[in-house]
């Protein structure tokens, strides 16, 4: 069972349901789509609380969760991994010695500056991307972060349903230096993790929180996949988590793996997750629906020393209207594998690009993060 939600989904995904019959809830967002295997609400509930795999392309598909199946282990879990305060509880006999604070909204600017443990994270306790997620390294950036907090994210938040973004609780955290990783995986019938993806997100200084770029490759893979395995099968020992699938965010410094967020029901948002098909061949939700481990000496044949890259095309106005030059695109950067432009007024995006790198070009990757997407925009 997939739930279809704003506020995108891909024609590749689309496709996917198309070609497989997968049951898809009928709700106000999947009926704009022809061609799906429509299931109405109350046969869909019934059959997730039947043992019905479920899969969800959005963060917003999660009040459904919440609606219709309220009392179920399964909305537990999820409302369990969406809060951050709570993964950070339930995550604490692993990391004994990491510092987490929760405060309401309403106490924020009450806090003592002269006792907050820089530097550290401030963050809702449940929210999507980036949206009021603040590196506070001194009292400046705390005294900039709250007032930002009380202003433009508050609007952002507006975009969301609470399910999703709740800023009335926030969340401070110890800052974890070392690079991001991002990992799609989920939990089999008997609880063991499948990892599907591996994702690199780099930055462009320690403040920068911005989805930008990721990329991955095989050598991340034969560094990372075992380690992060292993995470998995131990924080699943205190979650419990089957057939459930989850992205979830690290930080790694040296030896040093600390999660910095899961989330549950779904792989990577905006179609991140679908890097896969380029190297895999198959839609990534499909590996989940049918249980299905990952070959990874298949899925990396041919491209052992190259970079997939997913490079995220950012608007400085959601409102503005945009043409892009696709010649501009393909002469200025090699390889794009596919081109992905979002026509939605409610997101600040203006698409994403599927950029193949041979030989592990890092300057060119370093030219992706850097890359000025007004360039590429008609005049």
């Amino acid at each position: 069972m997939v739930v279809l939600e704003r506020p995108f989904v891909s024609d590749v995904m689309l496709n996917f349901l198309r070609k497989s019959g997968t049951s898809v809830l009928k709700n106000k967002f999947s009926e704009c789509f022809d061609g799906l295997n429509f299931v109405e609400n109350d046969l869909a509930a019934d059959a997730v609380k039947a043992g019905e795999k479920l899969y969800t392309v959005s963060e917003n598909a999660l009040s459904w969760i919440y609606e219709n199946m309220k009392d179920s282990e399964l909305a537990k879990q999820v409302s369990m991994m969406k809060n951050k305060a709570e993964f950070r509880r339930i995550c604490a006999s692993l990391y004994p010695d990491f510092f987490f604070k929760e405060v309401a909204l309403s106490e924020l600017k009450g806090l003592d500056v002269e006792c907050l443990p820089f530097p550290f994270v401030l963050k809702p306790s449940v929210g999507f991307l980036s949206a009021g997620v603040y590196v506070v390294e001194n009292k400046a950036d705390w005294f900039s972060a709250i007032d930002d907090v009380f202003s433009s994210f508050r609007e952002v938040e507006g975009s969301f349903p609470d399910e999703v973004i709740d800023g009335g609780r926030f969340i401070l955290e110890e800052y974890v230096g070392g690079e991001e990783y991002a990992v799609d995986a989920y939990f089999d019938d008997c609880g063991k993790p499948v990892i599907v993806n591996i994702f690199h997100h780099p930055f462009l200084s320690g403040k920068d929180v911005a989805d930008r770029l990721y990329l991955t490759s095989k050598a991340l893979f034969d560094k990372y996949r075992e380690r992060f395995c292993s995470f998995l099968s131990d924080v699943n020992g205190l979650m419990g988590l089957k057939n459930v699938p989850v992205h979830i965010e690290f930080r790694v410094d040296g030896d040093r793996i600390v999660p910095i967020e899961i989330n549950p029901m779904r792989f990577a948002g905006m179609c991140l997750n679908e890097l896969f098909t380029h190297l895999y061949g198959k839609h990534p939700v499909e590996i989940f629906l049918n249980g299905e481990n990952v070959d990874y000496e298949k899925m990396w044949k041919g491209n052992e020393s190259s970079f997939f890259c997913f490079v995220v095309l950012e608007k400085d106005d959601k409102n503005r209207a945009f043409s892009f030059d696709l010649k501009k695109i393909s002469d200025s950067i090699k390889n794009v594998l596919e081109i992905r432009l979002v026509d939605n007024p409610n997101l600040n995006i203006f698409g994403f690009l599927f950029v193949k790198i041979e030989n592990a070009d890092t300057e060119e990757v370093d030219r992706l993060l850097r890359l000025d997407v007004n360039s590429l925009i008609d005049a």
